[in-house]
């Protein structure tokens, strides 16, 4: 299983691709006990430093593994967008990918952080107009507004998800999803600022803003929000409740997942701002496996109906997402993965008529599962490619699971 996926994230440049590839190998060595170079090309040795005869060496990609072992395969990373512009709203998980039995539970608890510095229309030639750093005020941001639609978020959000499911069948599932955030000014924007003025990045206005503050400033057709602070400190959200079918219990090499979930509101009285859209999302999800010895592909489609505040009011329509991904055994109780993934925009344009908030997103992301015994860990790097302002942009993820028993 790759369990839900927590975000710490800032706004860094595209051309941030290369260092962040190069980061996630070096965590990736690290947990291996080896080095970047080992982890990206392996070539065992015997003991004597000569190459291993052909006996000796490791099954190439297609072959079985050791005797009384098997490649691990944990399926595609698994986590929330946490935008700020629609994490309130449904997402879809992709499916896991391990094997279970009727009657068994399984469990995962995920901590996330992001930082987000998003800035749009109106409010970028104000704050390219200003010198140094300021707490924004009322006063700034009706000169914002007397320019049209603007938005500005400032903020830094922690998030807890706990998960549990239950196999009713082995091969029929039900799941609850149990979230709950805390907004803060944070602590990271002098470290992303720092990166900028280390990688030549542009720095995007930051340094007109008061570091570590919260700012969520926006000015749309349809609704518009204006906070100098969290409105909200902490509280849960809306919980999510789904059930998946899977075909195979193991892929034999294919394997077809089908699953169908809902958000629903804690609350009847609407929307609780910055916790909850005020109403009910739900949506369907396609996922295709394919195995090959150490090699897994996977192919996720899905769709959510879904509407509400965002962190302002959004049209009730339709998003689809797709993610296809690439995951490697590196070990029999270890995997490497690599995957993208491309979403629509809770924006439409008879909610804005700016381009920022209403471009598809895209986002990449590379990590390495460990299994020991029941539990699973993962780690995994995040990377938006393009659109900078509707996603987060670059990412950490950590992730912890429980599976259920093999006996």
């Amino acid at each position: 299983m790759a369990p839900a996926r927590p975000f710490v994230t800032g706004s860094f440049g595209a051309s941030a691709g290369g260092a962040s590839v190069g980061l996630a190998l070096a965590v990736i060595a690290s947990l291996l006990g080896a080095s970047p170079t080992a982890v990206a090309q392996q070539s065992p040795t015997t003991t004597d430093g000569a190459p291993p005869s052909a006996e000796a060496r490791e099954p190439t990609n297609d072959e079985a593994p050791p005797p009384g072992e098997e490649w691990q395969h944990f399926g595609l990373l698994r986590g929330r967008d946490l935008t700020p512009f629609g994490f309130l709203r449904l997402d879809m998980r992709p499916a896991h990918a391990y094997v279970s039995k009727a009657g068994q539970w399984a469990f995962s608890v995920d901590l996330g952080h992001q930082n987000t510095w998003a800035v749009g229309g109106a409010a970028d030639p104000y704050l390219e107009a200003l010198s140094g750093r300021r707490e924004l005020s009322p006063t700034d941001w009706n000169a914002i507004k007397a320019g049209g639609e603007a938005f500005l978020v400032d903020l830094e959000l922690a998030q807890l998800d706990a998960t549990v499911s239950y196999w009713v069948t082995d091969r029929l599932s039900v799941y609850l999803i149990a979230s709950g955030v805390r907004y803060q000014g944070g602590f990271l924007d002098s470290t992303i600022e720092s990166f900028h003025e280390r990688t030549g990045l542009g720095d995007f206005q930051r340094d007109t803003s008061a570091r570590d503050d919260v700012n969520i400033l926006v000015n749309l057709k349809r609704a518009q929000a204006e906070f100098y602070e969290a409105p909200v400190r902490d509280g849960l959200l809306d919980p999510t409740i789904g059930i998946r079918y899977t075909l195979a219990r193991v892929p034999d090499p294919w394997n077809v997942i089908i699953e169908f979930a809902a958000k629903v509101p804690l609350e009847d009285g609407g929307p609780r701002p910055l916790l909850s859209t005020g109403v009910t999302d739900w949506g369907s999800q396609v996922t295709f496996e394919y195995t090959r010895g150490r090699n897994a592909y996977y192919l996720s489609s899905a769709v959510v109906r879904t509407g509400g505040t965002t962190p302002v009011e959004t049209s009730r329509r339709w998003l689809p997402s797709a993610i296809i991904g690439y995951e490697r055994a590196l070990a029999r109780n270890a995997s490497f993965i690599i995957q993208g993934q491309a979403a629509r925009s809770p924006y439409a344009p008879e909610d804005t008529d700016l381009l920022e908030l209403r471009r598809d997103k895209y986002q990449v992301a590379v990590g390495l599962r460990l299994r020991a015994a029941r539990a699973i860990w993962s780690l995994a790097l995040t990377e938006n490619t393009q659109n900078l302002d509707n996603t987060p942009d670059v990412g950490v993820q950590l992730g912890f699971a429980l599976t259920p028993r093999s006996d």
